[in-house]
């Protein structure tokens, strides 16, 4: 049996295997390039692409949750084209000879820090935004297409986090609950949604969890989740 302790941040029961959710990945390669003209085109066509990309999830969203939840992503194509973001990259590619995919991984690290370390709590959680928007980005550039739930039954999903526009690309009706690390609030859910139960692990207490080679448990898991500490057994 394993007993997984975690902070229930939205309450309800859910029955069913566990879904270890993963990210396509791909390792950042760093190169000087010569025709660095030709570079920052291949960035600006991956840049685009990011926009579209998330206009389509803002008219998702808008569909099936209303203006509110659009906005997210809408604020994420902004930050996107945002000038002083374009131009930190266009000096890396420019006068740096970095690849783009380089200058965009050091950029968006460069920008998650100096969001992350205002005092304003609300500017401290644009540091996810710009990773969630450089990380799309990335994808684009490395052919990188990014999964949803490979599952016949509904399951719980757990994950080291989600980002909004993972969570909104997820089937629904495949998820039971949410079993995410360390978060104190549940993942992007709006409320014209129906709420799984949300459970927050913590993540670096659990290594067997961590470490798991297993997408989903063949044998179905119970989540119960209520605003306090709670265990998830299986």
């Amino acid at each position: 049996m394993i007993t997984i302790q975690g902070k229930g941040v939205s309450a309800g029961v859910g029955v069913g295997p566990l879904y270890f959710y993963r990210r396509a990945t791909a390792e950042i390669k760093r190169y000087t390039v010569e025709d660095t003209d030709a570079e920052w085109h291949r960035f600006k066509g991956a840049q685009t692409g990011a926009v579209e990309q998330l206009g389509d999830l803002a008219e998702q969203a808008r569909r099936e949750a209303g203006d509110e939840a659009a906005m997210l992503f809408e604020t994420h194509q902004m930050m996107a084209e945002d000038l002083d973001y374009e131009e930190a990259i266009e000096d890396r590619i420019l006068n740096q000879k970095m690849n783009a995919e380089a200058a965009v991984s050091d950029t968006a690290e460069q920008f998650a820090e100096m969001f992350a370390s205002m005092d304003d709590a609300y500017m401290q959680a644009r540091a996810a935004d710009v990773k969630d928007v450089s990380q799309r980005i990335l994808s684009i550039l490395c052919g990188i297409v990014q999964g949803g739930i490979a599952s016949d039954v509904p399951v719980l999903l757990c994950a080291d986090d989600l980002a909004p526009s993972e969570t909104i690309q997820l089937d629904k009706t495949k998820i039971l609950g949410f079993i995410t690390a360390g978060r104190a609030t549940p993942p992007f859910w709006p409320a014209q949604w129906v709420s799984p139960p949300s459970l927050a692990w913590a993540m670096r207490s659990s290594p067997s969890m961590r470490a798991a080679p297993l997408l989903r448990t063949a044998a179905p898991v119970r989540l119960s989740s209520t605003p306090m500490t709670t265990p998830a057994t299986a």
